[in-house]
C-alpha cells in the first residue's frame, strides 16, 4: 500500500460525495488529466482504499421512514459466537449497518423499517 497524497485523498472525498463521477469529472475539478486520475482510481481501487460503490436510497420513497438504532448483548462472546452473529445478522434485509462495540453491549445494529410495529416484528 502507497501512503496518500493529497490528490488521493480529493478523489476519495470527490467519489465519497458522489460516486457517479467520471474520470473526466474528477480530473476536471482537480485540474488534472483523465489518464493519470484514472490510473490513481484503479490504483485506490487495488489496494483496497475503494472497496465498493453503492447507492444512498431515499427512505421516504422505499417506505421505510423510520430509523432504528438497536443494542445487542450476546450471552456468548467467543470469537466463533461473536462471527456467527455477524453473519447471520447482515442477512436481515433491515440492517443497514452493524457494529462491534465495547463495553456493556457487544453490537450496535443501524435498522431501516417502515415503522414500529415492523421494528417490533424484526
Amino acid at each position: 500500500m502507497h501512503s496518500l497524497d493529497s490528490t488521493d485523498i480529493s478523489i476519495l472525498q470527490l467519489l465519497q460525495h458522489d460516486a457517479r463521477l467520471t474520470n473526466k469529472e474528477i480530473a476536471d475539478k482537480l485540474g488534472k488529466s483523465v489518464t493519470p486520475v484514472y490510473e490513481r482510481i484503479r490504483k485506490l481501487e487495488e489496494e483496497g482504499y475503494i472497496a465498493r460503490y453503492v447507492a444512498l436510497l431515499n427512505k421516504d420513497l422505499i417506505g421505510k421512514h423510520l430509523v432504528a438504532f438497536t443494542t445487542v448483548q450476546l450471552k456468548e462472546h467467543s470469537l466463533v459466537a461473536l462471527k456467527g452473529f455477524e453473519k447471520e445478522v447482515i442477512k436481515f434485509p433491515e440492517v443497514m449497518e452493524c457494529y462491534q462495540l465495547t463495553g456493556q453491549f457487544d453490537f450496535l445494529l443501524k435498522t431501516a423499517i417502515r415503522d414500529m410495529v415492523e421494528y417490533n416484528d424484526f
